[in-house]
């Protein structure tokens, strides 16, 4: 019950926080201003549309080496616990949660 309550607020807090500014970004009208730095991979930035779209890039980028980094865990943990079942069911854990939250970052993805 806990573990459905904290997947439905992280749920909430990545609809909140990723999908609603993108919305209200495409249905206003267009801010023009000239960025005094360029982001990695997209440049000089001059409208409020690529903005959201540089945090997007920028955002996928976290969420794939974060779940890399889990899975390069997981599998160090689950290599050296050995016969150690606390640390198999630990690692197995870690691997379910990292692939949980790539599915919630790539749903996020498709519903954009």
């Amino acid at each position: 019950m806990r573990v459905t309550k904290i997947i439905i607020l992280i749920s909430l807090i990545i609809f909140a926080v990723l999908i609603i500014p993108n919305v209200l970004a495409d249905s206003a009208t267009p801010v023009t201003y000239k960025s005094f730095t360029s982001f990695p991979g997209i440049g000089q930035i001059s409208s409020l549309c690529e903005l959201t779209k540089a945090l997007w890039f920028i955002g996928y980028a976290i969420l794939f080496i974060s779940v890399i980094g889990m899975y390069m865990y997981g599998g160090f943990l689950y290599t050296s616990s050995g016969v150690n079942a606390s640390g198999v069911n630990q690692a197995k854990g870690i691997f379910t949660n990292s692939t949980i939250g790539l599915v919630l970052g790539l749903s996020v993805f498709v519903l954009k």
